[in-house]
This record gives C-alpha cells, sequence and structure tokens, in this order.
C-alpha cells in the first residue's frame, strides 16, 4: 500500500482508459499493445478497498491514504456502485476507534470531493452530508490539523447549497474554532505565523 502510494501518478499513467483519454486529446493513431496496462479499478478493488475493513488499524489508515492519492488521479474508481460503497466505508472510518484513522479518513474524503464530475460521488456526498460534517466537526474539535480545516472549506464550498441545512451547527462551531486558536496565538505573543495561524486562516475562509 506505502508503495501504490508513492507510485500513484506513475501507476494511474498505466491505466488503459486513461491512456485512451490521452490518445483521444492528442489525436494519436498508434494502436493499444492489449496486453500492457494496469486497470485502477481492479487494483484498488482487490488489494485497497479490503484493507478499508481490515482488523489492523495500520492497515486502515494506509488503505485510506492510498484512496486520497488516487481519487484525484484515477479515471475512474469502479464500476457504477462502487464509489459508492467505497464512500460509505470511508465515512464509516470517520468513527474509527484509532484518532489517526479517523482524522486520514477525513481528509481522505477531500480528494473525492474534489471529482466534480462523478455524479456517484457527488450524489453520495449529498446523501451522507450532515453524518460526515458532524464527525468532521468532532474530530477537528479532538485535533488541531490543517488539513482537516481544509477539508471543512472545501466541502463548504463545493456543497453551498446542501450544506445550508447545517450552517447553524457549522458556523458555532467554526466560531469557537477560530476563537480558541485565536486566545491561543494571544497568549503565545510571538510575531510570526505559524501553523495554528494558518489553520485560524483556513476556519475564517470556511466562515467567510
Amino acid at each position: 500500500l506505502l508503495l501504490l502510494d508513492l507510485m500513484a501518478e506513475e501507476v494511474c499513467a498505466l491505466d488503459p482508459k486513461k491512456q485512451k483519454k490521452g490518445k483521444k486529446k492528442s489525436g494519436s493513431k498508434q494502436k493499444a499493445s492489449g496486453s500492457s496496462g494496469i486497470s485502477i479499478e481492479e487494483l484498488l478493488g482487490n488489494f485497497v478497498r479490503p484493507d478499508l475493513q481490515s482488523q489492523a488499524s495500520f492497515l486502515r489508515f494506509r488503505a485510506c491514504c492510498v484512496y486520497q492519492r488516487f481519487a484525484t488521479l484515477a479515471p475512474s474508481l469502479g464500476p457504477p456502485g462502487t464509489p459508492k460503497a467505497t464512500l460509505a466505508e470511508m465515512v464509516r472510518l470517520t468513527a474509527d476507534a484509532e484518532l489517526p484513522v479517523r482524522v486520514r479518513a477525513c481528509t481522505a474524503l477531500k480528494s473525492f470531493i474534489g471529482r466534480r464530475s462523478d455524479m456517484e460521488v457527488r450524489q453520495t456526498f449529498v446523501e451522507n452530508l450532515g453524518q460526515f460534517l458532524e464527525r468532521l466537526l468532532q474530530i477537528a474539535a479532538e485535533i488541531q490539523c490543517e488539513e482537516l480545516s481544509e477539508t471543512v472549506e472545501v466541502l463548504v464550498h463545493n456543497f453551498s447549497h446542501e450544506i445550508i441545512p447545517f450552517a447553524a451547527q457549522l458556523i458555532g462551531h467554526l466560531a469557537n474554532q477560530v476563537c480558541t486558536l485565536a486566545d491561543k496565538e494571544a497568549a503565545k505573543n510571538q510575531g510570526c505565523p505559524d501553523s495554528e495561524e494558518i489553520e485560524e486562516c483556513g476556519l475564517a475562509g470556511a466562515l467567510a
């Protein structure tokens, strides 16, 4: 799984679907080799997705990392129904017993949000928006993490209309977080920005 994470771009470049798209854009008339290529759908389905349910927390964590990388690169995450089932597993992991797994599941879902042209993924987010937002805010209250703040911001920007029913809950949480970070920064009385200031900016951006 670690190797897949590190070699995600190279592996995706070998996917026949990505190669076909590249040939259409370039107008190339080269013949497909037939035997070459790696199916990202099969790779994820056979070797990564099962680890989302692994008994080993490290494998659950690492599977989330792999999906975070491939969700931004792969032309397809699987046949119809697979992306929805995978997202359901990821949302379930946002309530995992281990905090690192919960955090990684939340930040990995940010990559899924970026698949704007994938209607199945978008619809699944809409259906689970309340549950995901609630868990995301719970984890953000447990630990200060810039990636979590970015996930909140991306979620708000991409589902601005759908998130309206949860606006009061979201604004209350973000306001509390910004105030907490501002108080800590004032107590430090330092002139240079650190990770907490960056996180504060991200939360303020989500509020805006």
